[in-house]
This record gives structure tokens, C-alpha cells and sequence, in this order.
């Protein structure tokens, strides 16, 4: 595709957004009148954006591109102008142009800026929200939530999270509790959980009750997640569900680590995660020594003491400040 029809093709997108100035309006109709095919695609994409505006149901808002290229391809069968050369890899983009049109108008819908109530935590400590609807969530550091204002009022309760946060729902039946994370949907009527977006993937890990986890629009991959059970989906490996022995990764809110029989590798990635620190261990065999032990709101001169009773060892720490040798 052309630079130049590019540049037609977001003056189009514009166009239906009645962003254009008169001088980049005339612009765009001179350059439609000089192919017959442009008019039709100008009302395709017309139309869906008009089916947009007044669309109710967010179940079906999602658009399978390849369905709308099937679509517009019959209805070119169909026509029989002779004397018309229709360019169909204009009409591909039209149907790309039409799904993009869908979701964007999903997104205003769901989060209109104008009737948004937006959450930022910033500042290193977890932050406590009570949302209008009586559900209570503890969002984490760098992590970002929004909802819609008047919440409860509204049929669903809809969400949208960046980074890490844990839900504890308050049951409503009629009113399920929806949360979009990245490219994913979590939905519930009423239980507790924990939601992960981390580089690529994003992890929802149930606490109690029972959550539906899947990538938005996808139902066919939705996956029914029940306690000590965790949902992970990264486009590059799809979903998948795991079991969880321990809380850990609540650590964040809790502050506290639990360990039953775990070996000393699983031990030291757990900790390292948790307190921003490396350790190195000099004895390899000792990555397969077991540990059972529970830190509750203890500093990490206090984890290592314990941990150099339990391994007979010593943990000093380096030149770098974050980084610890096992000897």
C-alpha cells in the first residue's frame, strides 16, 4: 500500500469522526471521485460506523475481519458493472478498517473519558479502592485502574486494570463484574482473585469462587478458573492453566511468603522476586534442599537469617547492595 493512499485511508477514519477541516474534506472527496470503487467503500465503512454509535450488546461488538472481507466479496459477485476495474485489495483494507472502527467505538463506550473515574498508583504503596458497587481492591505499585462513574447503577460492572490488582467482588448476580486486562477479559459474579499483567502475559489466579478467563472476543478459548487454580495467557503461547501450592504471589499485599517442602531453587526465585534482590550459590547441591518455613511482614535480613539456620550456611552480601552470595 501506497504512502500516499495511507494518508487517504486516516483521512477517511477522520472523516467519519467529523474531525476534517473543510480544506482536508475536499481533499478527500476530490480523490474518491476519481475512482467509482472509493464511493462504496466510504459507505461501507459509513455504515458500520453508524451501526456502531447506536450498538447495544457488548457480546457481539467484536468483528472477525475475515467475515467482513467475505461479506464485502459477495456483495462485489453480486454487482455486475463492466465498465467499473474495482481494486478488492482496496475493499480488504475496508474490512480491516471496519474492525478497527468496532473496537474503538468498544473502548469509548466502556471508558468515555467524560464519565471515568481513573485510579493511578504511583507511589509504592498498595492502594486501597472501594468501587460503588461494595467490591474492594487493593491495586499495586505502577498499576492503573478505571471504571465507569455510577457503577452500580449500570447493568454490568466493567473495568479496565494495567498492571496488578486484587478483586474481592461483591456478589451481584444480575450484574456480572468484568475486568479487561491487556488483551484479555476476566469475568465473575462474586469471589476473590488476583490479575498480573506482566510484560507479555497476563495471570489471573483465583482465591475463591469461580472466574472466567479468556482473550477478548476469543469464547472458544475461555477457561473456567476455580480456587488454587491460575489462568495465564500471552499471545505467543495462548492459555494456559496451572495450580498454585502457596499465596506468594499476593506477597505485594500480604507481605507474606509461605513454604512447604520447597525446594531451595523455587525458595530463592520467590525471594528474589518479592525483595528485588539476586542470590548466587557457590554449592549447587544445595538447590534441591527443601525448606519449610513462613516470613510474615519480614525484612530480608531477617529471611536470610533464618535461612542461614536452616541451610548451616552463610549469606553475605557483595559490593552490589542487591546482590548475595550462598556459601
Amino acid at each position: 500500500m501506497k504512502a500516499e493512499d495511507e494518508k487517504y485511508w486516516v483521512l477517511m477514519s477522520r472523516y467519519l469522526s467529523n474531525e476534517l477541516s473543510s480544506d482536508e474534506t475536499d481533499e478527500l472527496l476530490l480523490w474518491i471521485e476519481q475512482d467509482p470503487s472509493r464511493t462504496e467503500l466510504l459507505q461501507e465503512l459509513q455504515s458500520s460506523w453508524d451501526k456502531a454509535v447506536h450498538y447495544k450488546d457488548y457480546h457481539t461488538q467484536y468483528f472477525d475481519v475475515e467475515k467482513a472481507w467475505q461479506k464485502v466479496s459477495l456483495k462485489i459477485d453480486e454487482k455486475e458493472k463492466p465498465k467499473t476495474v474495482i481494486n478488492l485489495s482496496w475493499l480488504r483494507y475496508a474490512a480491516i478498517i471496519i474492525a478497527l472502527l468496532n473496537v474503538c467505538w468498544f473502548s469509548f463506550k466502556y471508558f468515555d473519558n467524560r464519565k471515568q473515574i481513573r485510579i493511578e498508583n504511583m507511589d509504592g504503596q498498595v492502594k486501597l479502592v472501594n468501587t460503588p458497587d461494595g467490591s474492594v481492591i487493593w491495586l499495586n505499585n505502577r498499576s492503573k485502574l478505571i471504571y465507569q462513574k455510577g457503577m452500580a447503577n449500570l447493568n454490568e460492572r466493567v473495568l479496565k486494570l494495567e498492571g496488578e490488582a486484587f478483586f474481592e467482588v461483591a456478589p451481584d448476580k444480575e450484574k456480572p463484574f468484568i475486568v479487561f486486562t491487556s488483551n484479555t477479559e476476566t469475568k465473575v459474579l462474586g469471589t476473590s482473585f488476583n490479575i498480573k499483567h506482566q510484560h507479555a502475559s497476563v495471570i489471573v489466579s483465583v482465591v475463591t469462587g469461580k472466574v472466567s478467563f479468556q482473550p477478548i472476543g476469543e469464547t472458544k478459548e475461555r477457561m473456567v478458573l476455580l480456587p488454587n487454580e491460575a489462568g495465564t495467557y500471552s499471545r505467543q503461547r495462548g492459555m494456559l492453566k496451572t495450580m498454585y501450592a502457596n499465596k506468594n504471589f499476593l506477597f505485594w499485599k500480604n507481605h507474606q511468603l509461605s513454604f512447604e517442602n520447597e525446594r531451595f531453587k523455587n525458595v530463592i526465585a520467590s525471594i528474589e522476586e518479592n525483595y528485588q534482590v539476586k542470590i548466587h550459590v557457590q554449592n549447587n547441591s544445595l538447590l534441591d534442599r527443601q525448606i519449610t518455613s513462613t516470613f510474615k511482614e519480614s525484612s530480608f535480613e531477617e529471611v536470610r537469617q533464618v535461612l542461614e539456620a536452616l541451610l548451616d550456611c552463610k549469606i553475605e552480601k557483595v559490593s552490589d547492595n542487591k546482590t548475595y552470595v550462598v556459601y
